[in-house]
């Protein structure tokens, strides 16, 4: 989870530009009562959707090498957006498939 403060900043300007779309969305779906109940839930959901798609997470998972007698390094996963692009990356370089970036 990103808490910094520029994080933070981002996450509120993606949920005050999308503030008057919920509110609408929610008295679309909803009669009046239950819009205002439900617009804030709305407009966190897909707050967070939005957030998540534009920044990768800033975690990364390492675990204990599992191989026995072998304890001079860990086994590091990357994160799958990081990954992904580096894979994408090598098959380019080393032209194998037909690997394009847009």
């Amino acid at each position: 989870i990103q808490r910094d403060d520029k994080s933070i900043n981002i996450f509120n300007s993606i949920s005050d530009s999308l503030r008057i779309y919920s509110q609408k969305e929610s008295q679309d779906i909803y009669d009046d009562e239950k819009a205002i109940i439900h617009w804030k839930s709305m407009n966190l959901f897909v707050t967070k959707n939005v957030f998540e798609f534009l920044y990768s997470p800033s975690f990364k998972y390492c675990v204990s090498c599992l191989i026995e007698g072998d304890d001079h390094h860990n086994l590091q996963m990357m994160n799958l957006r990081k990954s992904d692009i580096e894979t994408k990356g090598e098959l380019m370089r080393n032209k194998i498939g037909n690997i394009r970036f847009k």
